[in-house]
């Protein structure tokens, strides 16, 4: 039973190295592109909710931007912080590009918090271009002029990076590179393009760029009001409108320290993971079960198995295409060579975020999700 068990953990990891490897070398990338040929208006959206520590940063950086036509708009989303005094002492002082400033309406009922601001910041924007990001990201001089270009050069109505996550302390070198990890291992990224399918879709909200009138026409935000992992779903919202999407590799253009402590680390993951799959339990299932079989049980193995080849082999692969993905992503070596602890953590955080979000027990910057849709495929 274990020999078999091994096997199959090889044919999962080798199929996950063939992704991670083909995302690595041959996937889209942010900073790979030229010059847009045209320079339609941008408006960068921004919702803060509780932000002190993030959001002077973020606004530096978006006033640095090296494109010709922008505006930046922040909605201020109930912040009990700072927030409010630093986003008026930035409204009085900057001139150019200026900077607006909104407070955030009542989180009207069936909506999570994010997407309410979302919803209201594309309402106020002018741009032909939308580009909303997160206050805890900072962003190269070029990342909205890249941004168009791929746009432009594909022709593409929504288009999305991952970010380069910068992580601090331990358990974020543990867990945080779990995210690209799932990411970059499950889909190669050109298919989002390629394939018309909506589930073969992925995004980060981090930074997400639509072009508004697909936005509107589609719904938007509106549309995937009650959804944790909404960026995912809008595009695959856009895939059944016949719309075109592309996801790329952040790397050197897009920065993000997503979570510092452990608290946020653990129920931020617990936010995303089941999500991620649309919170379709039998493929959650799925993929947790070769996630265990790759990452976890050949660990276990070794006490078991007098035949030690495919158990090294079980081990190897995964080491090699996480090594891979370091040197590309700009990763820490802490969490690849702890591999066996993070993916152990992880594999317990997964489950329990499958549970946090059924029994509604999600809570984010201070408020409850309960979006839990049982659906079985």
């Amino acid at each position: 039973m274990i020999g078999m068990l091994l096997y199959i953990s090889i044919v999962a990891a080798s199929v996950f190295m063939a992704i991670a490897v083909s995302n690595m070398l041959w996937g889209p990338v942010l900073h790979k592109t030229g010059k847009p040929l045209r320079k339609p208006k941008v408006s960068l959206l921004v919702p803060a909710r509780n932000e002190e520590g993030n959001i002077e940063k973020c606004l530096d950086h978006l006033t640095k931007q090296d494109y010709p036509d922008f505006e930046i708009i922040v909605l201020n989303d109930g912040s009990t912080d700072k927030t409010g005094e630093i986003l008026r002492r930035y409204q009085n002082t900057i001139i150019s590009p200026g900077i607006t400033v909104l407070k955030g309406g009542v989180l009207p009922t069936g909506w999570t918090g994010k997407n309410w601001a979302c919803w209201q910041l594309a309402q106020a924007s002018q741009g032909e271009i939308m580009i909303f990001t997160d206050a805890d990201n900072w962003h190269h001089p070029q990342a909205v002029s890249k941004t168009v270009a791929w746009m432009e050069k594909y022709n593409l109505h929504a288009f999305s990076a991952f970010p380069q996550q910068i992580t601090g302390s331990v358990v974020e070198k543990l867990l945080i590179p779990i995210i690209d990890l799932i990411l970059y291992t499950l889909l190669p990224l050109w298919l989002i393009l390629k394939v018309k399918n909506p589930s073969l879709s992925a995004a980060n909200g981090q930074w997400l760029a639509f072009r508004k009138a697909d936005y509107f026409q589609t719904g938007g935000h509106q549309q995937v009001k009650n959804k944790i992992v909404e960026d995912v779903e809008i595009f695959r919202l856009f895939k059944r409108k016949r719309r075109k999407v592309l996801t790329a590799m952040g790397t050197g253009v897009i920065f993000c320290r997503m979570y510092k402590t452990y608290p946020e680390v653990v129920n931020g993951l617990m936010k995303i993971f089941y999500g991620l799959t649309g919170n379709h339990l039998s493929i959650y299932f799925f993929l947790l079960t070769m996630m265990f079989l790759v990452y976890v049980f050949p660990w276990i193995a070794l006490f078991f198995v007098k035949e030690w080849t495919p158990v090294i082999l079980t081990l190897v692969i995964p080491l090699m295409y996480r090594s891979i993905m370091k040197i590309r992503l700009r990763q820490d070596w802490f969490g690849v060579l702890m591999q066996p602890i993070s993916m152990t953590l992880g594999f317990f955080i997964a489950v329990k975020s499958y549970f946090a979000v059924k029994n509604g027990k999600i809570i984010w910057k201070g408020r409850r999700i309960n979006v839990f849709q049982s659906t079985f495929i």
